[in-house]
């Protein structure tokens, strides 16, 4: 039985580029095809084109704002596409053409046949925008990939014009001012995009938070440049798409029995914290697991039993949180621990005893990782290649405080590499940083899953795929794209306000349904 292979991306993830490697990308695709520039960019003006169509179609008018630049040549492009279509246009020109590229040139002589589209030549600053534009879309294809300095002058105050319109937003490429390698610094104009069309391969500063926010929702759309190229060209970092799970979540044998799909142990909860033992152990079990042992404080017996009966449970001797020593049992395959442990002196022995003699796969979350902040030597305790799943708070207070989202993000990839774990940087990108300096951003999710129990949830399952067999780092991909389609797909019934952890473990079963097609 195999996996359906229903997503359109050609390679089972997304390698992200540098702006000049993108360059190099361009020209090879030109070379090798062969194909004209003004062809390429035709073929990325008519998927923006049909993608604008499809999303906008009700529209009542498209305003285009157009560069000197490739990426203005995007946008005459765009400008002339949905013209022909029908839709009324207004395109408004920056700068003398003596400074456009070449290709836009061209495609400013295509536009001007073209008697329905509106056009207005802006050489300086004297310009009007219309002030109620709530039922326009207005395009941004001022400035693509390519831009390496702040914005001033007439683009600066368009840039500023088009971000207090009460039109919807659509960039092209990249929201421009936005530069592809580096954060923006305080004072730049960059446009507020709703929505970015960027072409094969996401950009690193989308998936860093005081960046990304600039590119609202954004969709890759395959041009098909040069296959080649994206294959062997060197990056460190790419990002996960449904074609990632497809490709790694393994079918399942019609003879295989619980006993094929592992065996995990969950070491969770505390008095007044149990509840996360309940929403990590029903993720751990709706992920595939084949059987899932919770040991927990004994006043939490009646609680799992009771919530989750499918599960076995381990009491602890002490009924209000985790002590004693931890016992191994080869019978496990893998363990997960931390949500709702707490920090008692006797958790904290026992959580120093379990790093010591547990090297089982393993996932440490939540007050796992409160502990090993409160003492440093413990890291050198924990097995290579294991799961660390902190947010950002949790992650500074281990590896120490960041000034910026490209510090935090470097931080990562040192902590990884230094200690040989995974560290999985939750957030609105999580972020997968691994011990050989990859790092894997997820594209899944949304603000619903900004929920206290959604990290529990998360735990489950990791744990799960860890279980099951999988390699640390497909668990750590498989887990954390999952939780995130599983907010995903419940968008279409739960408000993202109304959103629960319980509700995405509940989703996890539209989520598998997804992705077992075959």
């Amino acid at each position: 039985m195999k996996c359906w292979r229903g997503h359109d991306n050609s390679f089972s993830m997304w390698k992200i580029l540098s702006a000049e490697q993108i360059r190099e990308l361009d020209r090879l695709t030109l070379l090798r095809e062969p194909i004209e520039s003004i062809d390429l960019m035709e073929r990325a003006a008519s998927s923006c084109t049909d993608r604008i169509r499809s999303n906008f179609h009700q529209a009542k008018k498209y305003r285009i704002f157009c560069g000197p630049g490739n990426n203005g040549g995007d946008g005459l492009a765009i400008a002339r596409l949905l013209s022909s279509d029908g839709y009324e246009v207004v395109c408004y020109t920056f700068g003398h053409p003596d400074h456009w590229s070449e290709a836009t040139r061209q495609n400013m002589r295509r536009l001007s046949h073209c008697s329905r589209i509106e056009h207005f030549s802006i050489q300086q600053n004297d310009f009007a925008f219309p002030e109620n534009a709530a039922d326009e879309i207005w395009i941004d294809a001022l400035f693509g990939f390519g831009l390496n300095r702040k914005l001033a002058g007439v683009f600066a105050k368009v840039v500023d014009v088009i971000n207090l319109s009460e039109a919807r937003i659509v960039s092209i490429d990249m929201p421009s001012g936005l530069t592809t390698d580096r954060l923006p610094y305080p004072d730049e104009s960059i446009v507020q995009a709703d929505f970015t069309l960027t072409f094969q391969t996401p950009k690193l500063t989308f998936f860093l938070p005081s960046a990304g926010v600039y590119a609202g929702q954004w969709k890759v759309l395959d041009i098909c440049l040069d296959k080649e190229y994206l294959a062997n060209a060197p990056s460190n970092y790419f990002a996960l798409n449904d074609q990632t799970v497809f490709e790694k979540i393994k079918s399942r044998n019609k003879f295989s029995h619980k006993g094929t799909y592992g065996h995990g142990l969950l070491i969770v909860g505390s008095k007044g914290m149990n509840g996360a033992s309940v929403l990590s152990a029903r993720a751990a079990l709706r992920s595939g697991i084949g059987l899932l042992t919770v040991r927990g404080p004994a006043g939490a017996e009646n609680i799992l039993q009771t919530a989750v009966p499918e599960a076995l449970f381990q009491a602890d001797h002490h009924p209000d949180y985790i002590s004693g020593e931890y016992t191994g049992d080869e019978k496990y395959k893998a363990v997960g621990i931390g949500p709702g442990i707490g920090t008692n002196p006797e958790t904290v022995k026992y959580f120093t005893h379990f790093l010591k003699h547990c090297h089982l796969p393993m996932v440490l979350d939540a007050d796992a990782l409160n502990i090993i902040s409160n003492n440093k030597d413990l890291l050198k305790l924990v097995s290579p290649n294991t799961i660390i799943t902190p947010h950002p708070k949790e992650f500074e207070r281990l590896a120490g405080e960041c000034k910026n989202d490209e510090e935090l993000l470097k931080k990562q990839i040192s902590f990884a590499v230094t200690h040989g774990i995974i560290v999985v940087l939750k957030g609105a990108a999580t972020s997968i940083a691994t011990p050989n300096g990859n790092v894997y951003f997820n594209t899944s999710g949304n603000p619903g899953l900004a929920k206290g129990g959604s990290g529990d949830v998360l735990t489950g399952i990791i744990l799960s795929f860890l279980a099951q067999g999988y390699t640390p780092e497909d668990a750590a991909m498989l887990g954390v794209y999952i939780h995130g389609k599983a907010a995903d797909l419940l968008l279409k019934e739960k408000s993202l306000h109304a959103m629960l952890p319980e509700d995405i473990v509940n989703s996890l079963p539209s989520v598998f349904v997804y992705f077992e097609k075959v």
